[in-house]
Order: C-alpha cells, then structure tokens, then sequence
C-alpha cells in the first residue's frame, strides 16, 4: 500500500495533540476524493475519458488486425486495467484511513478526558462511519 502521508510523518500526526486536526484533515480528504470522484457530473467526465480511451485502443486494434496482423487484445487488457487500478486505489484509500481511524484512537484514547479528546474521538467515529464512501463507481465504463 501506498500512503499518501509517509508512515513516520503519519504516525507522528496521529498521536499529537497539537496536530490532531492534521490526522483528521488527512482522513476527511481520503473520503472527499471518492466522494468527489463518485458526485454524478464528475463520475459522467471520467468515465467518458476512460471510454474514450477504450474506444481509441479498439480503433487502433481494428486497424491493426484490417492490416493482417493479430489482435493485440489492448481494448480487452484496458478494461481489466482500468477496473483493477480504480479497485486498487480504492482499497489503499480505505487501508489508509482505516488504520489512520484505528492509530489516531488507539492514541487519543489515552489522553484523558478532556472535552478536546472527546471532540477528536467523536469526530473519529463520524468518519468511521464513512468510510463506505471509498468506492469508485464503475457502471458506466464499457
């Protein structure tokens, strides 16, 4: 998995106190990615992008083979790419902040009663349970 904060950095934030709204601001962009990726006029751009790269492979493809070579398959290996890399990115970005949410907790639950302690630990639970917004849609791909 690939973090979007280094390890060190990322654990360093989660446990201090003077950084937390860092942690929080880290996880709450994760899931505004996804969100933002899925809103339906973003989602429509995307996917047409992405179609329309398949579309020019397949063009390319035909040409190809009209010219009595064998099918490269491109368009077939773009859909399986495509679907695996959004899958990809999808399961980095819920590994991420499921173990940020985990990490900044674990943490935070040893720092007392404070009321900023139980704003952080409330505002983790809210995220938590967002985290069903990590998901790309990809009906529209072809």
């Amino acid at each position: 998995m690939d973090d979007p904060v280094a390890p060190g950095k990322l654990r360093i934030i989660n446990r201090d106190v003077d950084k937390f709204s860092d942690g929080l601001v880290n996880i709450r962009t994760v899931i505004n990615v996804f969100s933002y990726l899925n809103f339906p006029h973003v989602h429509n751009q995307w996917t047409t992008i992405a179609n329309d790269i398949r579309a020019e492979l397949k063009r390319a493809n035909d040409t190809w083979v009209a010219n009595g070579k064998s099918s490269t398959h491109i368009a077939e290996y773009w859909d399986k790419w495509i679907r695996s890399h959004l899958n990809l990115i999808a399961a980095n970005g819920l590994a991420f902040t499921a173990a940020s949410i985990q990490e900044m907790r674990n943490n935070w639950r040893n720092y007392g009663t404070s009321v900023l302690v139980a704003e952080v630990l409330l505002s983790l639970n809210i995220l938590e349970r967002q985290l069903s917004l990590i998901t790309v849609n990809m009906a529209d791909l072809r």
